[in-house]
């Protein structure tokens, strides 16, 4: 059955070789975007994944470019159940030296 298929697709595209080509064209752009897609929400699934309580990990997002510094704190004192918060930034014009002075 999958023969006869086969042989009528290929007779099909040496016929209709333009219709074949787009065809073929269309197939190749959308798997290409499948792939892209999966491999970039496989990406997003596994973020944070290799902490041991990745579950409890949330990220704050908000509207504008940039969150008030007090809202970290702010939050963890009235919302019981943050225990600890962290800011991030992209901004890679400085260091952060996280080591003890001497």
């Amino acid at each position: 059955m999958i023969k006869n298929y086969l042989k009528i697709a290929v007779r099909n595209f040496l016929k209709y070789k333009m219709i074949g080509l787009i065809n073929l064209f269309g197939f190749s752009i959308g798997i290409a975007a499948f792939i892209l897609v999966a491999r970039y929400a496989v990406h997003e699934w596994q973020y944070d994944r290799y902490h041991e309580n990745a579950g409890r990990i949330f990220r704050l997002v908000s509207d504008i470019a940039r969150s008030p510094v007090p809202v970290g704190p702010a939050m963890q004192a009235e919302l019981p159940g943050i225990e600890k918060n962290v800011r991030h930034s992209q901004n890679l014009d400085f260091f952060i030296n996280i080591a003890p002075d001497k």
